[in-house]
């Protein structure tokens, strides 16, 4: 499992934050879930993830920030979800006390994680 996100991960980038949009590895038609959800901003800090902030759940390494990364308790990992025009992929896990309907937004640095908040969207799910 962990293989196949990596490949995904190289065939199929996201786009950053800094473009509002990213890529799917199909048609924008394809089918969605809408959905109303908390989201949450987080930071790769040990106050924020477990002993090892820089690698999320899946075995992405946040270092390298290629992607828009979400966490998820219930959607697989490599599904992507659209927040407010953003495409994000999800490759991390919340704490256990969070349900499905629970996202948090991995941000650069501690102030947007701030800034950012917590909202209640409605978000696009688009699940392989």
């Amino acid at each position: 499992m962990k293989y196949l996100i990596i490949i995904l991960l190289l065939l199929y980038p996201t786009a950053t934050n800094d473009s509002k949009q990213g890529y799917l590895p199909y048609n924008n038609e394809k089918p969605f879930k809408q959905v109303n959800a908390t989201v949450y901003a987080y930071n790769t800090t040990t106050t924020q993830c477990d002993s090892n902030p820089n690698i999320t759940a899946s075995g992405y390494h946040i270092s390298d920030k290629k992607y828009n990364v979400i966490a998820n308790n219930c959607l697989s990992f490599g599904s992507y979800v659209n927040v407010n025009g953003i495409l994000y992929i999800v490759l991390d896990r919340m704490n256990k006390r969070y349900g499905c309907n629970d996202f948090d937004i991995l941000m650069n640095n501690y102030n947007e994680a701030i800034k950012f908040g917590k909202q209640y969207l409605t978000i696009k799910i688009y699940e392989f």
